[in-house]
């Protein structure tokens, strides 16, 4: 199996996505199983867009050094694998003031 192979395999697995409106504008993307990995966008679909290029990069490194990747905390029965994303809102942007 390739590299790219085996990160795409592992980006399959349920991992816990969060994305976090910015007060100010956009929105910020980490998947919490992997400490750092971090991106921005300008909308909900770009934050995931630019978490998934970082992801493989994190990825990618973890994998060269030879260092364990975290396991998902997530466990799920299906096989596709899906995603759960978690979105977080402010107190002033979710309406519980």
């Amino acid at each position: 199996m390739t590299h790219e192979e085996e990160i795409r395999s592992i980006l399959r697995q349920p991992y816990r996505r969060v994305l976090v409106p910015d007060e100010e504008a956009g929105f910020t993307a980490f998947i919490q199983e992997f400490p750092g990995c971090i991106a921005e966008g300008d909308t909900p679909a770009e934050a995931y867009a630019n978490l998934e290029r970082a992801a493989e990069s994190w990825l990618e490194g973890v994998i060269e050094r030879g260092f364990v990747v975290p396991s998902s905390l997530l466990r799920t029965n299906s096989s596709s694998g899906s995603n759960l994303w978690l979105r977080l809102f402010p107190k002033s942007k979710s309406g519980a003031d």
